[in-house]
């Protein structure tokens, strides 16, 4: 069936025949306690060892070394450590560039996507989807999958990828975001450099204040990862407003942003005043803009040239994002900066003790020689620790390349 608002509509209505959210809800406590229960073969354990290892013990030894740029390398010791708690999401995004959907609740970022993708049928309705990230990436059949936070991989067939989506917070009474990290999904036709990051929309309807803050931080923290971003817009809510400039900017995305004017059939008269609308605001405060265009979810085919720039903005992202550097060089390259800096430090002690060394042998103070001798020995000690620290610092490395290539499952180098 085409993807129509008819088809919506029956989606929408075929919803409430899903066996995971029937008044029985035997299918759907079977479902909980698969997801509540999922492990993976890697333990939790080994997870806050890798997290000690970088965030911690790594950086202690940089303590006191004479290290180029040091600040720049303690916050890349922290983001390998946060980008590493899930390395399943890290191995699934690897050699991708990373394009979010950002926007308000019901803007219509899954219809969006359903439309540009063929045989993408992410879930819809006018309820807010789960607060569970949800990538896309190219596949050559259609698959889901839930990751657990324990590291265990969940199969969704489309009935449990609807039930998760929607529905079941309400029905259960059981945020299942809490024990699930990402869901990944796979589709023919997006180039394979992509991935596209879908999210809740950051304010819900009538929601309090409290529940609009949650809502905000959850899709901002799903979004500060991303490489670009498309920002969808509801022809009928008008232009951006004050909110969507300020999350857009605290973001500050590393490429211009795609302003997408959803469901412009429905006004294509005013839609050409809010495109804008929306150029301008975006360029009076700043925010880097590749281009606004008009567009339908639902009649695609009424803007080609809309679906063609999209799509140009896909090609754009794979080819000049920054890619994520791979993970296994830039530790070696954090491990190689430390390990000359040990160096250094060892080698400058050592020609501070043989200078101190060689002017005893020239002193002919007594005075002169013991004070100098005394410092000799400081220095010596300094030495013996300094090599001890490097020793451990080496061990260190060895358990760091251990479980970080097991968790990567790559070889050991």
């Amino acid at each position: 069936m085409p993807f129509t608002r008819e088809a919506a509509a029956k989606a929408k209505i075929d919803e409430t025949k899903n066996i995971y959210l029937d008044d029985a809800k035997s299918e759907g406590l079977k479902l909980v306690a698969s997801i509540i229960s999922a492990h993976s073969e890697n333990s939790k354990s080994i997870y806050y060892k890798l997290d000690t290892l970088l965030d911690r013990e790594l950086t202690a030894f940089s303590d006191g070394l004479r290290i180029q740029d040091a600040a720049a390398l303690y916050t890349r010791l922290l983001s390998l450590s946060d980008r590493l708690g899930v390395p399943e999401k890290y191995q699934l995004l690897q050699r991708r560039s990373v394009i979010g959907l950002g926007g308000m609740f019901s803007s219509g970022k899954s219809c969006v996507i359903n439309s540009l993708l063929d045989g993408a049928n992410l879930p819809v309705g006018q309820r807010p989807m789960t607060s569970v990230p949800t990538y896309l990436i190219s596949g050559e059949t259609t698959s889901s999958f839930a990751y657990t936070k324990n590291g265990a991989r969940i199969l969704l067939d489309a009935p449990r990828l609807e039930a998760i989506s929607h529905e079941f917070d309400t029905e259960y009474g059981l945020e299942l975001a809490q024990f699930l990290s990402f869901i990944a999904i796979s589709l023919p036709g997006l180039p394979a450099e992509v991935a596209l990051l879908d999210t809740p929309g950051y304010s819900k309807p009538n929601g309090n204040a409290q529940s609009g803050y949650t809502d905000a931080e959850k899709a901002r923290t799903q979004l500060r990862t991303i490489d670009a971003m498309i920002w969808v817009l509801d022809v009928t809510n008008g232009t951006l407003r004050e909110d969507d400039i300020r999350f857009i900017r605290d973001l500050n995305p590393a490429m211009p942003v795609l302003f997408i004017v959803n469901k412009s059939d429905l006004r294509p008269d005013e839609s050409v005043k809010v495109a804008d609308e929306v150029r301008r605001a975006a360029e009076s405060k700043q925010i880097p803009v590749f281009d606004v265009v008009r567009y339908s979810a639902f009649e695609p085919q009424d803007y080609p040239e809309s679906k063609e720039k999209i799509w140009d903005y896909f090609d754009q992202v794979s080819k000049q994002a920054v890619q994520a550097e791979d993970i296994k060089g830039e530790i070696e390259q954090i491990i190689n900066s430390l390990e000359q800096a040990f160096g250094i430090k060892i080698q400058e002690l050592q020609q501070r003790r043989n200078i101190i060394g060689e002017t005893i042998f020239r002193s002919n103070s007594i005075l002169e020689i013991g004070e100098l001798a005394s410092l000799y020995g400081n220095i010596n000690g300094e030495i013996i620790n300094a090599r001890s620290q490097e020793h451990n610092f080496d061990q260190t490395v060895k358990e760091l390349k251990r479980i970080l290539w097991k968790l990567l499952k790559t070889p050991c180098a």
